[in-house]
C-alpha cells in the first residue's frame, strides 16, 4: 500500500498594493480552500481587515485537521499630513497681504469649502483685502490628504480722523494744551509741532518757551498700525513781557527808597499783596520781595529782590578808661557792616599811636 502525506500550504497577501492612510483599514487575503482560519493578532475567515500597523499571519486548518502556517506580512500605514498653518500679517482695509504656507508637502488651495483646487503655491497674494475673506487649503502626501483648514481674514479698520483742539493763544513760559475731541479707546494720537517735536496722547501739555513754537500743529490717529489722515490746527502765541527788578542790595534805613518795575504792565501784585506800581521796602517786609507783573496780553512774569537793611550811623566814643572795671575799657567804633573802615588815633603831639582796618577790634589805650 502506498501512502501519500498531504502538506497543505497557505499564503496571505494584500488585496491592493496602494499604501493605505492612517485611520483606514487594509484587507489581507489568505489562500482559499481551508476549513478554518485563525488570524494573528485576531480574526477569522479567509480574509481580514486590519486597522493597525504590525505583523500579520494566519493559521489555516483543513477538513482532515491538518494545520498550515502562513507567511508573515508587516502592515504599514502612510501618515496623514498635518493641517496646514498660515503665516501672515493682517493688513488695513484695502491693502494687500501675503500668506505663507510653510511645508514640504503638496499644497492645495481651494476655491471654497469643498471647492476645486485653484492654486498649489506656498505663497498666496491678496492684492486688496476690503472685507471678511476665508482661505481654504489642505496638504497632500503621495496618497493621503490632511483635513481642510479654514483661515478667516478680517482687515484692520482705519481710525477716525482726529478733531484737534487747543487752549491757544497762550503765553511763552507757560504750557499749551492739545486735545483730540473725538478720542477713542485703543487709538494712539500723534502730534507734530512746528519745530519738529513729536508728542503722543489724546490730551497733551506742551511747554512753550518762545515764538518759534507758533504755527500749525499736526495730528493723526494710529490704531494697530492703521493711520488716519493727518489734520492740523493753527496755534498763536503771546510773548510774555518779563519784569526785571533791581539786583539784590544792602541799604541804610531811609524812608525815601522805593522799588519799581523796569517797564509798564497792566497790573502789579507785590509780595505784601499791594497792587501799586511802586513798592516801599522796610526792615519788616524786605525778606525776598517779589513782583508778579501781568502784561496787556494777560501774560504773567515774576522777579525777586532781596534787601539787607543796615544801620549806617557811626558812633565814635570820646572817652576811654582802661582800668579793667569793664566800663569803657576799650575804644571801639560802633558801625554796622561798613564797606570800608579805617581808624587812626594820634596823640597831642601828632604821633600816630593806633591804627586798625577792622571795626570789630577795639583800642585798649
Amino acid at each position: 500500500i502506498e501512502i501519500t502525506a498531504l502538506e497543505p500550504e497557505v499564503f496571505i497577501s494584500l488585496s491592493d498594493s496602494i499604501p493605505v492612510c492612517s485611520g483606514d483599514s487594509i484587507l489581507v487575503i489568505a489562500t482559499e480552500g481551508f476549513e478554518e482560519y485563525e488570524w494573528n493578532p485576531a480574526g477569522q475567515g479567509s480574509s481580514q481587515w486590519f486597522g493597525n500597523a504590525g505583523l500579520v499571519s494566519v493559521n489555516a486548518f483543513t477538513d482532515e485537521g491538518c494545520q498550515a502556517l502562513s507567511n508573515t506580512l508587516n502592515l504599514t500605514f502612510e501618515p496623514i499630513p498635518p493641517i496646514p498653518t498660515f503665516q501672515y500679517d493682517l493688513p488695513c482695509e484695502g491693502e494687500g497681504m501675503e500668506i505663507l504656507i510653510s511645508t514640504t508637502l503638496d499644497i492645495n488651495v481651494l476655491s471654497g469649502l469643498n471647492g476645486i483646487v485653484i492654486s498649489n503655491d506656498s505663497v498666496q497674494d491678496i492684492e486688496q483685502l476690503w472685507s471678511d475673506t476665508t482661505i481654504y487649503a489642505y496638504l497632500a502626501s503621495t496618497y493621503c490628504n490632511s483635513d481642510t483648514a479654514a483661515l478667516d481674514l478680517t482687515p484692520k479698520p482705519y481710525p477716525d480722523e482726529p478733531v484737534p483742539s487747543t487752549d491757544a493763544p497762550v503765553c511763552t513760559g507757560t504750557d499749551l494744551s492739545l486735545e483730540v475731541l473725538n478720542a477713542e479707546a485703543g487709538v494712539d494720537y500723534i502730534w507734530l509741532t512746528p519745530n519738529g517735536d513729536i508728542l503722543q496722547g489724546e490730551l497733551v501739555s506742551y511747554g512753550i518757551f518762545d515764538l518759534s513754537q507758533e504755527g500749525e500743529y499736526l495730528t493723526y490717529a494710529n490704531m494697530l498700525d492703521c493711520l488716519s489722515d493727518t489734520v492740523g490746527i493753527e496755534v498763536s502765541l503771546f510773548e510774555t513781557r518779563l519784569v526785571d527788578l533791581p539786583p539784590d542790595t544792602a541799604l541804610c534805613f531811609v524812608d525815601e527808597f522805593f522799588i519799581e518795575a523796569d517797564t509798564i504792565f497792566a497790573s502789579y501784585l507785590w509780595s505784601d499783596n499791594s497792587t501799586d506800581t511802586i513798592f516801599y521796602p522796610s526792615a519788616e517786609n524786605s525778606d525776598q520781595i517779589f513782583l508778579v507783573a501781568t502784561d496787556f496780553n494777560g501774560c504773567e512774569s515774576v522777579d525777586f529782590i532781596n534787601i539787607d537793611f543796615v544801620n549806617c550811623l557811626v558812633n565814635v566814643p570820646n572817652i576811654i578808661t582802661p582800668n579793667g572795671d569793664g566800663i569803657n575799657d576799650e575804644w571801639i567804633i560802633d558801625l554796622d557792616q561798613p564797606q570800608f573802615y579805617q581808624a587812626i588815633v594820634y596823640n597831642r603831639s601828632g604821633r600816630k599811636v593806633y591804627q586798625s582796618n577792622d571795626n570789630a577790634l577795639g583800642w585798649d589805650g
